[in-house]
């Protein structure tokens, strides 16, 4: 089995989130080192949008804010050439939550709004409820 099965794509979005959730960065760090030196054409476009989703969201856990952004905008745009909405919109909360902690609340609403929808549409609840709480955050403070 390689890289582009999806039971190994989910596995490996299972590790680096149980990674993050027990703040193992270094476990994190580690298990992005297996994908991103492979060689482009053997690493599907999908992951390589995950890699740097999460190499965005190590970069925000480690204070390293010029690794933040670039990652995220990298992420959306992969996810949104695939057409895979769900990590699109999470991309988008991601940022638009990175965006408020940062000060830039006014920047995050558009990409609140948008993930907003998308997961109206998918009826994913716990992330609109995630959305619709950072939305209010920003409405709150505007």
């Amino acid at each position: 089995m390689g890289i582009s099965q999806e039971s190994v794509k989910e596995g490996f979005i299972q590790a680096v989130e149980a990674a993050f959730e027990m703040n193992d960065l270094v476990k994190v760090e580690e298990l992005l080192g297996e994908i991103e030196p492979l060689p482009r054409g053997k690493v599907p476009q999908f992951m390589r949008g995950i890699c740097a989703l999460f190499r965005s969201r190590l970069a925000a856990a480690r204070m390293e804010q010029d690794g933040v952004e670039p990652g995220l905008k990298t992420a959306a745009g992969m996810f949104r050439e695939l057409g895979s909405p769900f990590w699109l919109a999470v991309t988008l909360l991601e940022h638009g939550e990175w965006l408020v902690q940062e000060g830039r609340g006014a920047q995050a609403g558009p990409m609140l709004d948008e993930a907003s929808d998308i997961f109206e549409r998918l009826r994913a609840r716990p992330w609109l409820e995630r959305a619709e709480k950072v939305a209010s955050e920003v409405g709150a403070s505007a």
